[in-house]
């Protein structure tokens, strides 16, 4: 590595910390930036010395500018619990083997069940539907075993004291395959630096029609269904979110084509638009009775149309229950829009100034 392009990799530092302390209050834009510049300095040392390619990936792995600082702008202590979705490489191995084991034991204890359907003393034939039930649950429970286990890793891995504690924890009951594998990856490194991924363009464009088909059957059902006012209410609700939400998407895709990069505004935008469910919530928590449930019929599954689900409305003793999660959905939408607010206002752009 020549002094050359030691100093071109710092240049490409000062740009980046520039470019986020425009979005950053006064108050606590030198903090952060510090913090922020110690931070690239020994993840391009840990990857190999301070160079263009390395201080590159690290910047392109922190985001755009605003949206890193969005990060610092709420809240008012420096050491504070983060979260965001994604598991860091040095933990990627370790989520890999607990979401391997745990699937192995929940496969075996669905498989017991079911064996005890088909064969159990107490049968005299075998159950195909309770076998077919017990296969679902047992999908569905691995779904969201896996989904659990993502969401705790990206929250360990968010916050680098806890991940470390972790680590370390883990490394006392299986310390040899973990540091064999640190050794690979240390190894892999140095031959190759893996590249950032950029964001995928076409997945929004995907989401974007998922969407609006799923708008679309939303739509259908309130035409073909014996709904409710208040489920009435709930659905067409629904279709102005989802079309709100699919144009986000289209747009999306066009920006992140032509940019190459994420938009923050439009990451806002996602959030912001989730306060059109709060009025149904508020009065679904008033009307709750008239909640309905889709019961499916057998013949649904043979051939899925409106005329195999029944609605039933929410059993009484179950509208307490209803009644405290609409309280809870409302408070978490109404906390995520005020600060996803607060970010969009606090991360205002200053003018740059410019050096004589």
């Amino acid at each position: 590595m020549t002094y050359e392009e030691e100093r071109e990799a710092y240049r490409l530092i000062d740009e980046y910390l520039d470019e986020v302390r425009r979005y950053l209050p006064d108050d606590i834009a030198d903090d952060v930036i510090e913090e922020l510049r110690t931070h690239i300095i020994d993840k391009a040392n840990e990857m190999g010395g301070i160079t263009v390619k390395n201080v590159y990936s690290i910047i392109k792995s922190l985001g755009e500018p605003r949206k890193l600082a969005s990060e610092y702008v709420i809240g008012g202590e420096r050491k504070k619990l983060r979260f965001e979705l994604g598991i860091s490489e040095d933990l990627y191995p370790i989520f890999t083997k607990i979401v391997f084991w745990t699937s192995v034991l929940i496969i075996l204890g669905y498989i017991v069940r079911m064996v005890q359907y088909a064969f159990g003393s107490y049968n005299t034939e075998i159950s195909i539907a309770k076998i077919a039930m017990t296969f679902s649950e047992m999908i569905v429970a691995l779904v969201l075993t896996v989904t659990f286990l993502y969401i705790a890793m990206s929250f360990i891995s968010s916050n680098p004291d806890i991940k470390r504690e972790f680590i370390k924890a883990f490394k006392e009951f299986f310390g040899e395959p973990i540091e064999r594998e640190e050794k690979r990856r240390e190894k892999a490194r140095k031959i190759k630096i893996k590249e950032e991924k950029r964001p995928i363009a076409g997945l929004y464009l995907l989401s974007a029609v998922i969407t609006i088909i799923v708008a679309y059957v939303i739509y259908l059902s309130t035409l073909e269904l014996n709904y409710t006012w208040l489920m009435k209410f709930l659905c067409y609700t629904l279709v102005i979110e989802l079309a709100i939400s699919s144009a986000i998407n289209i747009i999306a895709y066009f920006y992140i084509s032509y940019k190459g990069e994420s938009s923050f505004l439009i990451e806002i935008s996602k959030k912001l638009i989730q306060f059109i469910l709060i009025p149904w919530l508020l009065i679904a928590n008033i009307f709750t009775e008239d909640i309905q449930i889709p019961l499916f019929k057998e013949e649904f599954f043979d051939n899925p149309s409106f005329e195999g689900i029944v609605l039933i409305k929410i059993p009484a003793e179950y509208i307490p229950l209803a009644k405290l999660l609409t309280i809870l959905l409302i408070v978490v939408l109404i906390v995520d829009s005020i600060i996803a607010y607060l970010k969009y206002v606090r991360t205002m752009p200053k003018e740059k100034t410019i050096e004589e």
